[in-house]
């Protein structure tokens, strides 16, 4: 049988449960404020983020801050060493930015440097899997940051790539164009224009070749019987005019000439 609790007992019980919910109470409230400071130093501070891109065969380096402060003394060791097989005798592991870091980093800046060629780091056999640590001051903390990433290429072995153009494509592309119509400019700062009747071009081909079958058959021989020739081999194409005496003469003689359709006597089509 339970006894019956004296005033006094039952007082200090009621003062004991007090004590304990202020207690969770303020521990719940500690937590909150630390949650709390974790959370705005999280959205107020840098965030230097260490990745390998490539691009086509070429591998690259990328140091980013993502975050909204300014990363001071940035310093980056990878484990293993970085060794490249490029820019002797200046090689990326003996450059500044593996020895002696980066001063600072503005937030949302990237960095990018190239570092080598992933079939031949193959071919010699280096390592494709880094781990890299990266260490990091901001102004409003003393105490560094430090962040591990583990960058891997072995993936992309054995696999095909599907490059897409980019803006460094655009800018080549429009270099490239750039260059050819500077061959286009005349004087004056004049674009040279070619204007071409079609047809014309077309029916000026057609008499050069008649003309060509006809001279590589009767080079040197009589200049009727080449006429008639020409006439013949003129109505095979469709036209009508009478061949002009330079055309003659130049079979005759062995030598070029250049067509054009003017020349050609009474020029026309038997379908026009």
């Amino acid at each position: 049988m339970l006894g019956v609790w004296s005033a006094e007992e039952s007082s200090a019980l009621a003062a004991w449960l007090t004590f304990g919910v202020l207690l969770i109470s303020a521990i719940l409230v500690l937590l909150q404020v630390r949650e709390a400071v974790r959370l705005r130093e999280a959205q107020t501070r840098p965030f230097v983020v260490v990745d390998f891109d490539t691009e086509g065969v070429l591998l690259n380096l990328i140091i980013e801050n993502t975050g909204s402060l300014v990363a001071r003394d940035v310093r980056l060791e990878f484990e293993p060493t970085f060794k490249s097989t490029q820019f002797d005798p200046w090689p990326p592991e003996k450059s500044s930015l593996l020895t002696q870091g980066i001063p600072s980093i503005p937030p949302s800046k990237r960095l990018r440097f190239l570092l080598d060629s992933i079939p031949v780091r193959v071919e010699k056999d280096l390592p494709l899997t880094y781990t890299v640590r990266v260490s990091y001051r901001s102004d409003e903390r003393r105490k560094p940051f430090n962040d591990e990433y583990t960058l891997d290429l072995s993936f992309l072995l054995g696999l095909p790539e599907i490059r897409r153009k980019s803006i460094h494509d655009l800018a080549e592309s429009l270099e490239a164009i750039q260059k050819t119509m500077k061959q286009w400019t005349e004087e004056a700062n004049g674009i040279r224009v070619y204007a071409e009747d079609f047809e014309t071009h077309r029916r000026e081909s057609a008499l050069a070749m008649a003309w060509q079958g006809v001279a590589s058959r009767m080079r040197g021989g009589d200049s009727a019987e080449i006429r008639d020739s020409l006439r013949d081999a003129l109505k095979s194409i469709g036209e009508t005019g009478e061949p002009p005496q330079g055309w003659v003469d130049a079979i005759v003689e062995g030598t070029p000439v250049f067509i054009r359709l003017d020349d050609l006597k009474g020029a026309a089509r038997e379908d026009d």
